[in-house]
């Protein structure tokens, strides 16, 4: 899903972050969301690690299609990952989801502004380009 989750964290916090990734991976998003929330319990709610959580978190809930939810999750993430090209691309597709394609294109093109992975460029531009954050 997300990259950046280090092993500098207590390493309860770290299991329950892999066990949520492994459940998002096969589909559980209420098993994931479940583990998740229990690893943001251990840790600083200002902290990066807590980003990359929200990040996990927003995801999950727009892969669940609840995209409220997903959007706060992930513009708190934001705020503590300023800058955060995955943060920008998942928040983008969840705003394009929800009908908000100003928003979304807005988003894509912060990323791009963020020294994106070649990976995420391409990403960016198949989303762009798809219309998938179109007007």
């Amino acid at each position: 899903m997300i990259s950046g989750l280090g092993r500098q964290i207590p390493e309860s916090v770290y299991r329950k972050v892999e066990l949520g990734d492994t459940a998002a991976r096969t589909g559980h998003y209420t098993f994931a969301l479940n583990a998740y929330r229990k690893a943001l319990e251990g840790v600083d709610q200002t902290s990066t690690t807590a980003g990359f959580v929200y990040a996990r978190i927003g995801e999950a809930y727009r892969r669940n299609d609840n995209l409220d939810a997903s959007l706060a999750a992930l513009r708190k993430a934001k705020e503590l990952l300023p800058g955060n090209v995955s943060v920008l691309i998942f928040l983008a597709t969840a705003l394009d989801q929800k009908g908000d394609h100003s928003a979304a294109t807005s988003e894509l093109k912060a990323a791009l502004k963020s020294s994106p992975s070649k990976e995420e460029e391409q990403r960016i531009g198949q989303l762009l380009a798809s219309g998938a954050a179109h007007k």
